[in-house]
């Protein structure tokens, strides 16, 4: 996959990527917790 990028990156001027991951700070207060998360697993 990298090599697959940098190849793109050559050829084109333009590329752009999407999808970076950023950490959320869990909230330390119980109820606050309660408001930001539906607490239903994904995995």
């Amino acid at each position: 996959k990298a090599s697959l990028i940098a190849e793109l990156v050559k050829n084109y001027n333009d590329v752009l990527l999407a999808g970076t991951e950023r950490p959320i700070q869990r909230p330390a207060d119980a109820d606050r917790q309660k408001s930001c998360y539906s607490g239903k697993k994904t995995s």
